[in-house]
């Protein structure tokens, strides 16, 4: 019984992780291609 509800918890764990990172890196860049001040995601906002 005990490790089921570990099981359980990793899965969740796992489905937040999951979200959290897709969340993160399905933002636009921010700030100017090639510049130390760009803030690097998935895409830019012109794409």
């Amino acid at each position: 019984l005990r490790k089921l509800s570990y099981i359980e918890d990793k899965i969740l764990k796992f489905e937040k992780d999951a979200k959290d990172w897709v969340r993160t890196f399905c933002q636009p860049t921010i700030g100017q291609m090639n510049s130390a001040a760009t803030i690097l995601e998935l895409y830019r906002k012109k794409d």
